[in-house]
């Protein structure tokens, strides 16, 4: 699954594993290599196979549990660095995302005592671009768990441009710098609406295809954020007039036709940003591209509940249908997909809305 691959080292990273190849393969037992060409072959070849029988084959020969017990720890190096956030990865998808953070914290402290190393200019490009990874990973942590990231310091991040003397574009680094751009006004209390614009008009004109609906899902993520702190802010606003009254009339109907018209129109707003991001999953969907999709199940799970109370507080009929097919496709073409369903964050997405669904 794409997830489990670092995204950089498809598109020109070289990998620590690719760089120092004689020196890190000899590494792993000779027993792995084979199961794993098979399973590789397998893969390509469509075959109809018994797949939990498939998987059982190879499950004494996991990656993950060889690594662990074949990766050193104590040595810093960017080989350990790397192994650190695949291991992560895994067992984020796998459900063990208490282990997984621990790992990820490693990988952090890893990164941070590299930094401070001195390396020839391709070192140092290649330890940019990693570390440019890991920043990826934190920022998307922060936001699906909404937490700060572990990485806060914006001076730290090591994001200068790289320079590029051919003026050769470097598509996947361009990417990902481009995202972290993104994920960073998502994860600011202080971004503006004009902010995330001109930040999609940006990359709009560079970066397309299947990268861009990536960003897009980012784009939507932010305006959902902003949108649903304007109308808390707005409901705020109303409770603090109220407080300061002298003697608090409910129903006044300037005061509380102000206060409705300002929730309306942001819940209005979130639900179009909701709209949008749906919308995204179903051109993941459309393409077959769903390796991103776990990552955005809690983004997806916010959206439902803002378009689920939009359905019942919005007066627009459209934006009322529109909501409730959004819901039901979500979760229908969830449901379609046993692979995916075997997921828990997919699978727990999919009972919740489902349940909802059933009650109305």
């Amino acid at each position: 699954m794409d997830d489990l691959v670092s995204p950089l080292s498809a598109g020109g990273l070289p990998s620590a594993g690719i760089v120092d190849a004689h020196l890190v393969l000899r590494n792993y037992p000779e027993f792995l290599f084979e199961p794993l060409v098979s399973l590789y072959l397998n893969c390509l070849s469509y075959q109809r196979v018994d797949k939990p029988q498939f998987l059982d084959t190879f499950r004494k020969a996991d990656c993950y549990a060889a690594a662990h017990e074949l990766v050193e720890f104590d040595i810093v190096s960017t080989t350990t660095m790397e192994t650190l956030v695949l291991m992560h990865l895994y067992l984020a998808a796998t459900g063990s995302e208490g282990e997984a953070r621990n790992l990820f914290c490693l990988a952090v402290r890893q990164s941070e005592m590299l930094e401070r190393r001195k390396r020839s200019a391709s070192e140092k490009q290649d330890f940019h671009r990693l570390r440019c990874w890991v920043i990826q990973l934190d920022l998307a942590e922060a936001i699906r768990a909404r937490t700060a990231p572990m990485m806060q310091s914006k001076s730290s991040l090591g994001l200068e441009r790289m320079p590029n003397e051919q003026k050769d574009v470097d598509d996947a680094l361009l990417a990902i710098q481009t995202e972290i751009e993104g994920l960073q006004l998502v994860v600011s209390d202080n971004t503006t609406m004009e902010q995330l614009e001109s930040w999609r008009e940006s990359f709009s004109q560079n970066i397309g295809g299947r990268y861009a609906l990536r960003l897009h899902s980012i784009y939507f993520a932010g305006r959902l954020y902003a949108h649903q702190a304007e109308m808390m802010q707005a409901l705020t606003r109303s409770d603090t007039k109220w407080q300061k009254q002298d003697w608090t009339d409910y129903f006044d109907q300037k005061t509380t036709q102000d206060c409705n018209a300002s929730v309306e129109e942001a819940l209005q707003l979130c639900t179009q940003a909701a709209l949008g991001l749906v919308q995204v999953v179903a051109l993941l969907f459309q393409s077959n591209d769903r390796c991103m999709l776990p990552e955005l199940m809690n983004i997806l799970s916010n959206a439902c509940t803002v378009l689920y109370f939009g359905s019942k507080m919005i007066i627009d009929p459209q934006v009322i249908q529109q909501s409730e097919s959004a819901i039901k496709f979500l979760v229908d073409i969830f449901e379609s997909s046993s692979t995916m369903m075997q997921l828990p964050r997919i699978y727990q997405f999919v009972e919740r809305w489902r349940q909802l669904q059933n009650r109305t």
